[in-house]
């Protein structure tokens, strides 16, 4: 689903500060310069399946970012992952009255050219995490189509067409194979969050 008019989520990532929104080359290459620089342990670099992937450009494939829900600075993203999150119950068939589940990130990706094999989920248990949520940020790009596919049952997603100003929220269920076609050009910026059996009894964020 494409959520046109939501806010700027108004990232911060610590030293670097703000990233603006829609994502430009400069700024992608700010974020991916702060991240190989970045000297706590928390970012690093993933490709496929085996290790980092580099361009032949010398630039990496993925920059992955591990992040905090203190680096949004917008107070009206809270709201609108509460929009979201309702929209995800009804698309999954989740009720969160009587279902113990939470809503928790998972970590900030900037994609320069493909996403074939990323594990898009966080650092939980198979058994505590039963779906994946994935939040495509304004960044013009082409490419990146989602396959996915489960008991014979194929679904095709292109977030590319509207990149530029939509925020697009795709969400499955973890038996549910996702296949990542590679980015042709642009950057795409996406906020990964993990849906989670939890102790509590409503969802948090």
């Amino acid at each position: 689903k494409t959520y046109p008019n939501a806010p700027n989520p108004t990232i911060r990532l610590n030293t670097l500060g703000h990233v603006g929104l829609p994502l430009s080359e400069r700024e992608a290459k700010n974020v991916t310069a702060y991240t190989l620089r970045d000297l706590s342990g928390a970012a690093f670099i993933e490709g496929t399946l085996g290790g980092p992937s580099i361009m032949e450009s010398g630039e990496p494939t993925t920059v992955v970012h591990s992040f905090l829900m203190d680096s949004f600075d917008n107070p009206e993203w809270q709201s609108f992952l509460c929009a979201v999150v309702k929209d995800i119950w009804g698309s999954l068939d989740v009720d969160p009255a009587t279902s113990i589940t939470r809503f928790e990130p998972s970590k900030l990706f900037l994609v320069a050219n493909e996403l074939r094999g990323i594990e898009l989920q966080g650092p939980h248990n198979p058994d505590d995490t039963f779906g994946t949520v994935v939040l495509t940020l304004p960044s013009r790009f082409t490419g990146g189509i989602t396959h996915l596919s489960h008991a014979g049952t194929e679904a095709v997603v292109d977030q590319s067409e509207n990149s530029l100003l939509d925020r697009s929220v795709m969400t499955w269920y973890t038996d549910v194979a996702p296949e990542f076609e590679p980015i042709q050009s642009g950057y795409r910026l996406i906020l990964g969050y993990s849906l989670i059996n939890a102790s509590s009894s409503l969802p948090v964020f």
